[in-house]
Formats: C-alpha cells, sequence, structure tokens
C-alpha cells in the first residue's frame, strides 16, 4: 500500500473514515510529497480517532522532530515508549532528541535502553555504538 496515491487513500478513507491506519497512512503520503501541514492534519486525525496507537505518536513525534520542534517530538515519543515500551524505536528516538539537545547522558540511556529491550534490533545496537564512538 505504500505505492498508493493520496487519491486513492482519500478514497478509502471515505469508505472507513475512522480508520486511524488509514490517516497514518495519508500522512505518509504527504510526507514523502513534502506536504508538511497536511501530512500534521492526517496525523492529528489519527490521534483524534485512536488516541493510544503508538505508532500515531511516533509519526507525529517525527514529524515535529523534523520540523526542528524536539520538545515536542520528545513529548510523543515518551508517549509512544509508555504504550510500548518493549519496542527499540521508542528509545532511539528519543535518543536522538537528547543527542541533538546536548543532552548526552539522557541520549546514552535512551541508546543503551533501546538495545536491552531489543538486543537484536539493529538499528538500536547501531545508533549504541555510534553512540559510543561518539562520546
Amino acid at each position: 500500500m505504500e505505492s498508493e496515491t493520496v487519491e486513492d487513500i482519500l478514497a478509502l478513507i471515505a469508505e472507513r473514515p475512522a480508520d486511524a491506519e488509514l490517516w497514518q497512512l495519508l500522512g505518509r503520503c504527504y510526507l514523502r510529497q513534502k506536504q508538511m501541514p497536511e501530512a500534521k492534519e492526517a496525523y492529528d486525525r489519527s490521534l483524534e480517532l485512536a488516541p493510544d496507537d503508538p505508532w500515531t505518536h511516533l509519526y507525529l513525534g517525527n514529524w515535529f522532530w523534523g520540523n526542528r520542534e524536539h520538545r515536542k517530538a520528545l513529548e510523543f515519543f515518551k508517549r509512544a515508549a509508555e504504550l510500548i515500551p518493549d519496542e527499540a524505536i521508542v528509545y532511539t528516538c528519543q535518543g536522538d532528541i537528547f543527542r541533538a539537545q546536548g543532552r548526552h547522558d539522557l541520549a546514552e540511556d535512551a541508546y543503551r535502553m533501546a538495545v536491552r529491550v531489543d538486543p537484536d534490533n539493529s538499528d538500536a545496537r547501531r545508533k549504541l555504538s555510534e553512540w559510543s564512538a561518539f562520546r
């Protein structure tokens, strides 16, 4: 479904307007087209429909991260971690924010937590390794 167009996704949404995943898909499609306000609106709608969907929180965190709104991105990443504490991505995202903010101890803690919750996650191991080399 990744190759769907905005029009295709909007047609599906017309059939299933309460499907939060379709709104997430629409947001990703808008992002690929660099339509940032539209992507944010789609993610906001997904969040309205499913406030406890961790992936919507990750998407919104990444949206804010891409717009250099680190504080707001971190809020969404932390909420995602509350919802799916065993997923490495929620901690690597936090680590990236902390690193960008110069909060090195917190960045290291986040990368270590990512590896702790999912030792087989290659992205988490890579980020911790890169962090260790940086330090």
